[in-house]
């Protein structure tokens, strides 16, 4: 299954589950495009509203056991860089420009550049100046 499939696959899972939340879903590999020596880390990002956040990881955490909760930096390197079909379950920022992408929302350029540089948690692993 290639990215976008499973970004589908998951955003039309929690939407039906939790249909009234706001959700954008997004893979890591849409900013690695723009880092050349970078070292590809792969996972899929799943925001969602704050009171959403933890119904959302239990229920991705019952199908997909790499499934995180705002995970720590520590976190991010011992174990989201080290598993296949990592997820990390994070709060949308209720203002966040995102998109409609066929049946799933995805971040604007802008929310990236955002999100990389003021998540220094998260994106830690970019050299950001």
């Amino acid at each position: 299954m290639n990215q976008l499939q499973k970004r589908i696959k998951i955003s039309t899972l929690i939407k039906k589950h939790f249909p009234l939340i706001n959700l954008c879903c997004w893979h890591s590999a849409a900013i690695m495009e723009f880092y050349r020596h970078v070292a590809i880390h792969d996972f899929l990002l799943v925001e969602v509203e704050k009171d959403a956040v933890d119904p959302v990881y239990y229920f991705l955490k019952e199908t997909n056991k790499n499934t995180f909760k705002e995970p720590a930096r520590e976190i991010i390197e011992d174990f989201v860089f080290n598993c296949n079909d990592s997820i990390i379950v994070k709060a949308l920022i209720s203002e966040a420009p995102i998109i409609p992408f066929g049946k799933i929302y995805v971040p604007t350029l802008e929310k990236i550049l955002v999100d990389i540089y003021a998540d220094t948690e998260t994106f830690f692993f970019l050299p950001i100046q």
